[in-house]
């Protein structure tokens, strides 16, 4: 049975009371929430998520959110954490 898993990066700015997010953001979290697993963490769990994305199961499917100037960066973790085979990254 294939999943669909959903990783929500925050942004990197912390005020006072918490990460600087867009309402919007959490609204498609929630929206998302319907079709698959989604999980938010702040940006600086990226390690953290990057390893989980590599723990997967061959047929389940990943989404990821974030900052678009991040994802080589996690296209390569999760390459060097799994296989040569995960090249399947849109």
């Amino acid at each position: 049975m294939t999943n669909l898993i959903i990783f929500i990066l925050l942004g990197g700015l912390v005020g006072v009371d918490g990460y600087a997010v867009s309402p919007g953001i959490l609204l498609l979290a929630h929206r998302l929430d319907a079709l698959g697993d989604v999980t938010i963490r702040p940006w600086s769990a990226q390690y953290d998520v990057t390893q989980r994305i590599a723990a997967l199961k061959p047929n389940d499917k990943v989404v990821l959110i974030t900052r678009r100037n991040s994802i080589r960066f996690f296209i390569d973790c999760v390459k060097q954490c799994k296989a040569p085979e995960l090249t399947n990254f849109r």
